[in-house]
C-alpha cells in the first residue's frame, strides 16, 4: 500500500506544510513547499493525498454546501466556500489534485479541525477543543496525534526548521491521519465530498 500524504495548503505565497505517514502510521516526513508543482517531489503513485481545502463550491448564490451544514450539526466551526480567501485555497487545491491526477494520484478533502474535533471528543468527551493557536488547543491536538500515531514526538516537529507554523504542521499530520481512517473504512466523506473520521 502508498503511504499517507497529507497537506494544510497555504493561501497564496505562503509556504504549505506536508506530512508523509506510513501505513502503520509512523512519520515519515514532515515538509513543506511553495509551488504546488513541488508536490511531485513527495508524492508517489500508490500515495494516498489529503489536502485541507476545498475541492467544490458551494452551488451558485448560495454560501454553504452540504458539507458545512452537516459540520455544524456536529459542532464544528467551518468556512465558508465560498468567501474570497476560500475560493482562493479552492483554486489552488483544484490544480494540486490535476497535477497529482496526472501522475495517477487521487486527492481527498479533508479539514483537519473536524479530524481533531471527533478525535478529541474520543479521548475526553467533557472538554471541548481548543483554538488552534491557544496552548489549550496545540496541547490537545498533539495528545490526539500521539494517541494515534506511531512514536510520534512533537520536539522533532518543533525543531524542523520550517517556514510553516506549528499548528499548520500539526493540521498536515491529521490531515495525513483522516486518510489512515479512510483507508480502513472508518470515515465518511459529507456531503460527498469531505472525508472525515467515523471511528
Amino acid at each position: 500500500m502508498g503511504r499517507l500524504v497529507g497537506i494544510d495548503l497555504g493561501s497564496g505565497r505562503t509556504p504549505s506544510a506536508i506530512s508523509l505517514l506510513n501505513e502503520d502510521l509512523s512519520v515519515i516526513e514532515v515538509g513543506y513547499f511553495s509551488d504546488v508543482e513541488e508536490v511531485r517531489d513527495f508524492v508517489s503513485p500508490g500515495d494516498m493525498v489529503a489536502v485541507d481545502a476545498p475541492l467544490t463550491l458551494p452551488p451558485r448564490g448560495k454560501r454553504w454546501r452540504k458539507a458545512e451544514e452537516m459540520l455544524f450539526k456536529m459542532g464544528v466551526a467551518a468556512y465558508s466556500p465560498s468567501l474570497a480567501n476560500m475560493r482562493n485555497l479552492h483554486r489552488k487545491a483544484k490544480r494540486l489534485a490535476e497535477t497529482l491526477k496526472l501522475s495517477g494520484v487521487e486527492v481527498y478533502e479533508v479539514y483537519p479541525h473536524a479530524t481533531f474535533h471527533v478525535l478529541w471528543k474520543r479521548v475526553n468527551h467533557r472538554e471541548g477543543l481548543g483554538p488552534k493557536k491557544s496552548l489549550k488547543g496545540l496541547g490537545q491536538r498533539i495528545t490526539v496525534l500521539a494517541a494515534h500515531l506511531k512514536d510520534f514526538d512533537v520536539v522533532k516537529v518543533l525543531l524542523l526548521p520550517l517556514p510553516v507554523s506549528l499548528d499548520d504542521a500539526l493540521d498536515s499530520l491529521a490531515a495525513a491521519l483522516t486518510l489512515h481512517f479512510v483507508r480502513t473504512g472508518r470515515a465518511k466523506a459529507l456531503g460527498g465530498v469531505l472525508w472525515v473520521p467515523n471511528p
